[in-house]
């Protein structure tokens, strides 16, 4: 196994999904510490962050439900499935392949907390207003 380090300005977006996994969605954002890569192609190249990985979400098909993307603002990149911004990637989680499931986030970083604000202003039908509750 090869271990590749991060950087600061990289972050996971962590998408948590309802048991159905097509009602809601909610996005944490975390440091990436790096990516730990098999060297034979063997396995998937795996994030490491502190804490723990979303648990896998279940068959949402036709709708993509990706247990994480990786983010540099504002660029996000979801592998071999979709890439552009913050504000287009809260849309794609929300209404991608007929989806309606609403979008909510929990972020320490401040340029992903003010894209989300700015896309929930846009997007009112699409975002969950109910609080997180600490």
């Amino acid at each position: 196994m090869l271990v590749l380090p991060s950087d600061s300005q990289q972050l996971l977006l962590s998408c948590n999904y309802d048991e159905t996994g097509l009602a809601w969605v909610d996005i944490f954002d975390n440091p990436l510490l790096g990516w730990i890569a098999d060297e034979t192609g063997a396995e998937e190249v795996a994030p490491v962050v502190v804490g723990l990985l979303p648990p896998a979400s279940v068959d949402t098909s036709p709708v993509l439900s990706p247990r994480w993307a990786h983010c540099v603002v504002p660029s996000v990149y979801v592998p071999d499935l979709w890439r552009g911004d913050l504000n287009s990637f809260f849309t794609w989680l929300a209404t991608n392949n007929g989806a309606q499931r609403l979008v909510r986030g929990n972020f320490r970083n401040p340029n992903v907390a003010n894209a989300m604000m700015f896309w929930a202003s846009n997007n009112i039908a699409l975002f969950n207003p109910e609080p997180f509750i600490s």
